[in-house]
């Protein structure tokens, strides 16, 4: 009897030495090491009054559809992709009390192919993940209308992107700031529709500044595509994506010079500081990913604060690695078979001695 109830103590010591670990490694990964990486963000200013505007910057969430995803195992990639987002969003939100929330495009990795069905369902996600009080203001990507490698443009695709996600060509008002969509392509011509779509945005231009947002770069492209735009709008600042990574572009005379030299930002940890004042300077960030799924190690939100005197500060809100965070399940779970093993074999040992000779 006191063997038997030693292998008893030993099983459920056992049991809830697993159950311990597994507990620990599960609130660590999907609690506190969110938590923890928003302790390290820069110190969002205070508001002091209502003559400052808080925009939060979302690039390429590219939420995951069903059709390149494991018929199975895709109902996990889907879930894990998902919270991750909604998770690091909610923070993100909370702490930097944005008025605004610009989402700059690639909102739905299958956007440009799925079908209606597949597209009301991603919509619905992408409502539920992206969920707050803010005003959302929509970009188009690639990838939610077509425009990159073999997947074309349709006047289709971009209604049906309007209809759930608003006029992809549009000024929105927001205090003392024109945020202007011009969904302007790379290589797009300025003729035709888009031409006159743009002058026809020109008479909407009205207030102090004029921010200019769009998913793909503006400074760094060819000058014949790029000036006839910056001629109209006329914008103070520009904010873009697309390349799932954070850089800095600066042209002094725009008109003069096709190319600008361009300054990663995959290490900004403080603000960067732009005067909207300077008509010689014209500044664009392009802002990284927020989605683990781009094959970047680096994701993040970008923050803009902007006054009413024309002083603009841009940061980055760092996320944590999910690919570090499955891999420490891996370790967790290899060591967790590995001791059961072990302790398999040596009670083996134990109720059948000749085992081991």
């Amino acid at each position: 009897m006191p063997g038997l109830h030693g292998k008893v103590i030993g099983r459920c010591s056992f049991k809830w030495l697993v159950l311990g670990i597994a507990a620990v490694t599960v609130t660590l990964n999907e609690f506190v090491i969110y938590a923890a990486q928003s302790w390290r963000w820069p110190v969002i200013p205070r508001r002091l009054s209502k003559d400052t505007l808080h925009i939060l910057l979302v690039a390429d969430p590219q939420i995951q559809g069903f059709q390149d995803e494991a018929a199975l195992l895709g109902y996990i990639t889907r879930w894990d992709s998902d919270r991750y987002l909604a998770t690091n969003f909610r923070l993100a939100y909370s702490y930097t009390r944005a008025d605004v929330i610009i989402f700059l495009g690639d909102l739905i990795d299958e956007g440009s192919k799925c079908s209606d069905q597949e597209y009301e369902w991603n919509y619905r996600r992408f409502k539920s993940i992206f969920h707050s009080a803010a005003k959302h203001i929509y970009v188009t990507g690639d990838n939610d209308v077509g425009g990159e490698g073999s997947e074309r443009k349709s006047p289709q695709k971009v209604q049906r992107f309007q209809k759930y996600f608003g006029p992809p060509v549009a000024v929105h008002k927001v205090g003392f700031l024109d945020i202007i969509k011009p969904s302007y392509d790379l290589g797009e011509q300025y003729k035709g529709e888009k031409q006159q779509a743009i002058e026809n945005m020109t008479e909407e231009l009205s207030t102090r500044f004029r921010l200019l947002v769009n998913h793909h770069t503006f400074i760094n492209r060819h000058d014949g595509t790029r000036n006839p735009v910056l001629d109209k709008l006329k914008p103070h600042f520009i904010v873009t994506a697309h390349d799932h990574k954070g850089y800095w572009y600066t042209c002094k005379d725009c008109q003069k010079q096709a190319r600008w030299p361009i300054k990663p930002l995959t290490n900004l940890q403080g603000f960067l500081h732009f005067n909207l004042k300077d008509p010689q300077v014209l500044d664009e960030v392009a802002v990284p990913t927020c989605s683990y799924r781009m094959g970047v190690p680096h994701m993040a939100y970008g923050v803009i604060i902007l006054d009413k005197s024309g002083n603009l500060d841009y940061t980055v809100l760092w996320l944590p690695s999910r690919f570090k965070m499955l891999m420490v399940y891996g370790i967790v779970l290899g060591t967790l078979v590995a001791l059961w093993l072990l302790r398999t074999s040596y009670f083996a040992c134990v109720k059948y001695p000749k085992l081991r000779r």
